[in-house]
């Protein structure tokens, strides 16, 4: 069983470009502080990318070079069962370089996780 699966919007509507289903339970649970379970940030993270990737349509070709990490801040954990919306808070492009602001949500309202990412476009 995944420990979580991301549901991309087909483009980015005003600033929502996908949510995050966090399961119930998953065996990652287990092994990821057993006593206070939470999905680990990198894991967020990483369906975050994919949904915004997905979002800005261009999914099947990944920029290159590698995507640059420049600020990531996990706010506060999230827990199984909790549903993330994804949100990018701003897409600015500077040349061939592309820099994006994305945040993950809780139900509530509550950021969990906050980053800036950039990559270059090459032609």
């Amino acid at each position: 069983m995944m420990a979580a699966t991301a549901t991309p919007a087909p483009t980015i509507a005003g600033e929502h470009f996908g949510v995050i289903d966090v399961a119930s339970a998953a065996p990652l649970f287990d092994e990821h502080f057993e006593q206070f379970p939470v999905l680990p940030g990198s894991f967020s993270l990483s369906l975050a990318i994919a949904m915004l990737f997905d979002a800005l349509g261009f999914a099947a070709d990944r920029p290159h070079p590698p995507l640059t990490l420049r600020k990531v801040s996990f706010i506060c954990p999230v827990r199984p069962g909790e549903r993330l919306s994804a949100r990018l808070r701003s897409l600015q492009q500077e040349g061939a370089r592309t820099t994006a602001h994305v945040e993950l949500r809780n139900a509530d309202g509550q950021s969990v996780m906050d980053g800036i990412l950039s990559w270059e476009h090459h032609a």
